[in-house]
């Protein structure tokens, strides 16, 4: 975990992503990166400068109550022993709220048009779900995946990854240990079937 310093720094920056994009990057078997195997991303920005994205499926050995109390507020018992998230191996001090309600935050976007999916940085967030008074479904996530201009599409050319609409049941309601496989399933592969001539859709 970060030092509390460096947690309240990036809670208050604003987001400056400017395009989300509303997918679930889908790591195939052949993506043989071990930060990245078997992975599930919410990619939250991709255009002509890069991409950003969240690995939601990588859950950390840090709780909500380890991080809650570094910055000095109270938790809620109930979410004392829930995971915090790795987002990935790029700015492991910023942190990042995904949730669910339609309550407005300080620094935060819409990630779906009807508003049923935001990302939210500012400290206020946090301190509600310290209260008890937080989203009722959220994931906590610090680090994210960064990718330059193209190297993102090459990736996918070598059929790195699969791309899929948003599930908030899986983001919220599936095990972390058995999202991808979901996923996979959900795109109706056979995992036995699979091989590097995989398309993309």
């Amino acid at each position: 975990m970060e030092s509390l310093n460096s947690i309240q720094m990036e809670m208050t920056q604003p987001i400056d992503l400017m395009t989300p994009s509303n997918h679930l990057l889908v790591a195939l078997p052949q993506l043989s990166d071990p930060y990245f195997s078997q992975s599930i991303t919410l990619l939250c920005e991709h255009n002509d400068t890069g991409a950003l994205g969240l690995v939601v499926n990588r859950p950390s050995d840090n709780t909500l109550g380890d991080m809650l109390k570094q910055l000095g507020l109270p938790c809620p018992e109930h979410l004392e022993h829930r995971k915090v998230y790795n987002g990935g191996p790029v700015g492991l001090e910023r942190g990042f709220v995904l949730h669910t309600d339609q309550s407005e935050w300080r620094n935060t976007i819409d990630l779906r048009a009807d508003g049923s999916l935001k990302l939210t940085t500012s400290r206020d967030i946090i301190e509600a779900i310290g209260n008890d008074a937080g989203p009722d479904q959220f994931m906590l996530v610090f680090g994210y995946a960064g990718w330059a201009a193209g190297q993102l599409e090459q990736e996918m050319d070598k059929n790195a990854w699969i791309t899929t609409q948003i599930g908030q049941d899986l983001l919220f309601n599936t095990p972390p240990e058995d999202r991808w496989h979901k996923a996979i399933n959900s795109l109706g592969f056979n995992m036995s079937q699979l091989s590097p001539e995989v398309g993309h859709c």
